[in-house]
């Protein structure tokens, strides 16, 4: 989906290096792939990041924004409801002027929903085919948005 920047939300905090190894465990159970090297090229590059704190603190959802020529691209965004997800992308969307793109699974219709009632719209399909397997590996529900559609 493609949106117009400055969407507005309050803030989350970002990921911190303590979060580091709770990212890499979030982003591995989803996708059921250990992609702490893409991560860590993601977070270096980032134009901004945003973490969702269980009760003890400990992260339980993130999402990453990087600069894609004239876009901000969002992704991952890993979360366990749709409500974190939400929060997430507001918050690393906030006050960006620029277009903003975000590549959500077609399972997302909430999300998508959500996102549709903030102005953006959807601009194309890139259905996922497989053989010689019934299933993508990972627990794909908690998968918001991917990183960019040849990453994951």
């Amino acid at each position: 989906m493609v949106g117009q920047g400055a969407l507005n939300g309050d803030r989350l905090p970002p990921i911190a290096q303590i979060d580091a190894d709770a990212v890499a465990r979030l982003d591995h159970a989803a996708f059921g792939a250990d992609r702490r090297a893409l991560l860590r090229i993601l977070l270096a590059r980032a134009a901004a990041t945003a973490v969702v704190r269980d009760a003890h603190g400990r992260a339980r959802a993130f999402g990453i924004a990087t600069r894609q020529r004239d876009q901000l691209v969002v992704g991952p965004l890993i979360a366990t409801d749709t409500a974190d997800a939400a929060a997430l992308f507001q918050s690393l969307t906030a006050d960006v002027p620029d277009p903003v793109r975000i590549d959500v699974p077609v399972r997302q219709g909430e999300f998508l929903a959500s996102l549709a009632g903030l102005g953006l719209r959807a601009a194309g399909d890139a259905p996922i085919m497989l053989h010689g397997a019934h299933e993508m590996p990972g627990r794909r529900n908690g998968i918001y948005a991917i990183a960019v559609r040849a990453f994951g």
